[in-house]
């Protein structure tokens, strides 16, 4: 009797410690929850993306990716051989905080974006294919443009009502990974398809 009260015990341990396994990759034993694991301020270390986009028989292919602080676009068509690359100067990073806000600042060459708002964790939806706690949905309320290098910042403060969701494919304790796949069609043929991940790593 003895012996299968252990065993039951532990049987419960394990769910319990394996319940806070959400994402694909998360670590297949936690003994933090998620909301402890993302609690915390986020910088943006690594992307890996590309957006397909096809209309009237023409393709056009563009791959980002990023480091010290520049994403880099290369763009490849059907209607050329050249092969396009641009960079641009950006830093993104994100606040959690486990009353449910979170502050958002993007920098794009001289110009800084904000945003404030609630988080949550998403419920079970078959509509949008998601199961709990497997995406991280936002709620902006307050949105400031400041333009970095000139004499006096202009300011523009906006209300955001819906929501945006964001894929965790992993999260540990320094490390969050934000999945993309999204397909846009229209009926005049027009298709997007964007894919790929974005690297977080926990900065404090």
């Amino acid at each position: 009797m003895k012996r299968i009260y252990l065993i039951i015990t532990a049987s419960i341990v394990i769910l319990l410690l394996v319940d806070c396994k959400k994402g694909e990759n998360d670590p297949f034993i936690s003994l933090i929850s998620r909301t402890s694991r993302l609690k915390g301020e986020w910088e943006l270390v690594e992307v890996s993306e590309n957006r397909d986009i096809t209309y009237l028989g023409d393709h056009l292919y563009i791959e980002y990716s990023y480091s010290n602080s520049y994403i880099t676009e290369k763009y490849t068509s059907s209607w050329s051989n050249d092969v396009e690359t641009y960079q641009t100067k950006y830093n993104l990073s994100i606040v959690f905080e486990d009353d449910g806000l979170y502050n958002l600042s993007e920098e794009i060459e001289d110009t800084l974006y904000t945003i404030e708002g609630g988080w949550m964790w998403s419920t079970k939806s078959n509509e949008l294919e998601v199961k709990k706690k497997e995406a991280i949905i936002l709620f902006g309320k307050k949105f400031e443009i400041d333009k970095i290098n000139e004499k006096y910042s202009n300011f523009y403060t906006g209300e955001l009502n819906n929501g945006s969701l964001l894929y965790v494919d992993e999260l540990r304790n320094n490390k969050l990974v934000i999945k993309t796949d999204n397909t846009y069609k229209n009926e005049s043929g027009f298709e997007i398809n964007h894919v790929g991940y974005r690297t977080y790593e926990k900065i404090k």
